[in-house]
């Protein structure tokens, strides 16, 4: 990654926003996402979400057309395990991705 100026990124700052969505408007709350950007808080340079795909899903994370928003669907802690979560790892760099279902 090329930066475009000789800003070190070392301090941040995050915006968060958190919307509400229903079917129809003033209906019951059926979900909610978290919209996140990041930028280096000495340049105002943006950083992008990277290995996201982009768009827009109340059900996965993706990000914004230019990368630069996350979205994340969330919801109030439930204290369980979701039916479809999985954990990856790969460490070192050079190790093969293990998927642990």
């Amino acid at each position: 990654m090329e930066q475009s100026n000789n800003c070190p990124h070392l301090n941040f700052k995050a915006q968060v926003d958190v919307g509400r969505i229903s079917k129809v408007d003033g209906g019951p709350i059926e979900a909610y996402q978290a919209d996140i950007k990041i930028q280096c808080a000495d340049c105002n340079m943006d950083f992008e979400f990277v290995g996201m795909p982009a768009g827009n899903s109340f059900e996965k994370p993706m990000t914004s057309m230019d990368f630069i928003e996350a979205r994340l669907p969330i919801r109030p802690f439930t204290n369980s395990v979701a039916s479809n979560a999985h954990f990856q790892a790969r460490i070192p760099d050079t190790a093969p991705k293990t998927e642990v279902s």
